[in-house]
Order: C-alpha cells, then structure tokens, then sequence
C-alpha cells in the first residue's frame, strides 16, 4: 500500500501534476511537507535568500524538496482557476489563496473562470462563503483547509491532514486551529452581526451603549455563552468567517431608520406644540424694561441738608480755591458727636 500525499502533493495532483524544470529523481522524505519525494530539488539549491520559513520545515534534516512543494512556492505557477489579469503577466499567487481538499468531494464552482475541480477547490478572502460551508460538512474522506488571511505566508505546504469526520486540524496563517464539531459559535456570531452589532466588539467584548440597548438580550446570551472562548484560536477563526447576513441587516437597519425618523418626528410637532402655546405676535418686542436715563438710574442731584454749612468755594477747582479754604480744609468737614 502507496503513503498517502501530503496537502501540497494532493493540490498539486488536483492541478494535473505539473512537471517542473530543473527537478530531478529523488527519493526520502520532502524537506518541507515530510510527503514521499519522487522528484525534486536539493535543499540547498532551492532554498533561496528570500526563504524565512526554515522553522516551519517538517523534515529539516531532508535532502531534497519535493516538486509539488516546488510548484506551489513558485510565483509563476498557475493556480486552479485564477488565470492573469488583463495586462498582467502572471495570475493567482498561491499565498493569497485559501486551498480546501476533501477526497472524493465534487467540489464547487471557486475560480474567477468559473473552474471546478474534483476533489479541491481555492478560495479568496471575498469567497468565506465557500469555507465556511466547507468547514460544516460532514467530510467522507481525507481532507484539509489551508487558510490564508494576509497573503504574506504561504500556508498549503504545512496543512495538516485529516480523516473523515467534521472536526479536525486546520491551518491559519500560521496556528493550527482544532475545529470542533458543534460550529454554533460562528452561527450565534453571524446573528449579532445581523443584527447590527460590529466584529470590533465581538472581538474585543467592549460592547457599544447602543448594542446594549437595542440588543441587549442576545448580547448578554452570547457572552454568558462565549466569553471564555475569546482569544482562542478558533475564536479567531470564527469572527474572522463570518459575515452578516445582508438581507436581515437592511431589515434591522430600515427598522431603525424608521424609528428615528418617528422619533424626531414626534419630537418635532411637540416641539412645535410648545412652542406655539407660548408665542407672540409677529413682530411683536418682549415686555422688557426700557433703559432709564442716568439721571433717574442714579437719582437727581442731593441739595444740601438743612442746617448744614455751605461747601466752601463750591465749584471750583482745588487750584482755583481761595487761600482761607486751602489753609483750613477741615471747615467743610462735618464733626462726629463726641469728637469735638
């Protein structure tokens, strides 16, 4: 009995085994995947300056790596369904792609061509759809899910492999992520989002004031349910599949819309209500008291007391005084009792 591929070996089997340049027989393991090498490169001739994942190697003490490892590390080598753009002289990368295996499987529609492919499928970061559904079945055969999110990491050589069943071990950039059977964390994920509660807060568990207000309920559910799962790999995986559902979205948001506007509308005509209780004629000036002339804010002018002394050279100037004033200032100064 044959050794079973590795994800790469099965993808690139999936893609009709294209022949490489410059591989040549070889035999042992695969310095990269730890698959059966048949063909190949030597280690050292293949690796190039550029290469950062040396710790990442399944076989580092391997000679050669195998030509399927070869081909999806290439730049220039197509991808199932992903052909150049116009104007461009290379197609798909295989780093930017998600690539999903189920022996067997009859695969979906995936390619920007409209490309099926028994067996396999690839998908973009705009097609979650497709490995979220992936993810949910009942898998009949071997199968893996190499997941990619930044496009920066290539992550279909180091995909572990499973059996049959609907759990198993999937890459994600760079974590190996246990998906279990029950999958409800990312349907209750997906309600909140529909119903308009943001993946900042899911993530985070920093719940907005109208989140709680408007959906407080499911939201305390959710959390009493999946707090303690946040920050786990999965976790991550999850909030990071799903998507709202666009339909039940516009719904809650024109619901919303329309109580606004009911709100403002109300809060308008009583506005309106009150403020024709309490208005005034067109034109008409507030009861308001006129400005006084100074005089009569400051009163009129004292005369002098009766039996007072008469202000000496009242009117002038102190230099326009009279000699006798200025040498005897007291005379006009009025004597307290007691201090005479």
């Amino acid at each position: 009995m044959s050794e079973r591929l590795s994800p790469p070996q099965l993808a690139w089997a999936a893609h009709g085994s294209p022949v490489v340049g410059d591989c040549e027989p070889a035999s042992g393991r695969c310095y990269v995947c730890c698959g059966v090498v048949e063909r190949g490169k030597q280690v050292q001739s293949w690796l190039g300056s550029n290469y950062t994942d040396q710790n990442r190697a399944r076989f580092p003490t391997a000679s050669h790596v195998c030509e399927a490892c070869c081909y999806v590390h290439s730049r220039t080598s197509p991808v199932l369904g992903r052909p150049p753009k116009e104007d461009k002289k290379f197609g798909g990368n295989y780093r930017n792609y998600s690539h999903l295996y189920e022996e067997g499987w009859a695969g979906p529609v995936f390619g920007d061509d409209g490309s099926t492919a028994k067996s396999y499928a690839n998908a973009s970061k705009g097609q979650k759809g497709l490995i979220r559904n992936f993810l949910a079945r009942e898998h009949t055969g071997p199968w893996f899910a190499a997941i990619a999110d930044s496009g920066q990491k290539h992550v279909l050589p180091f995909a572990p492999l499973n059996g049959a069943g609907r759990s198993g071990l999937v890459i994600f950039e760079e974590a190996m992520v246990t998906v279990p059977d029950d999958q409800s964390l990312l349907s209750d994920m997906i309600a909140l989002l529909s119903a308009g509660v943001t993946k900042d807060e899911i993530g985070s568990g920093n719940w907005y004031t109208r989140t709680m207000i408007e959906n407080r309920e499911p939201t305390l559910a959710f959390e009493a349910k999946w707090g303690a799962h946040r920050g786990g790999d999965w976790f991550r995986l999850a909030i990071w599949l799903a998507q709202r559902d666009e339909e039940a979205f516009k719904a809650v948001e024109t619901a919303r819309k329309e109580k606004v506007d009911a709100r403002r509308k109300t809060k308008k005509t009583t506005g309106n209500a009150d403020r024709g209780a309490n208005s005034k004629p067109t034109g008409s000036v507030p009861k308001r008291r006129r400005r006084q002339a100074a005089n009569e804010l400051l009163g009129t002018d004292p005369k002098p007391m009766p039996g007072s002394s008469p202000p000496v050279d009242d009117g002038k100037r102190v230099g326009e005084r009279s000699p006798k004033a200025a040498s005897n200032p007291g005379a006009s100064q009025v004597r307290l009792p007691g201090f005479d």
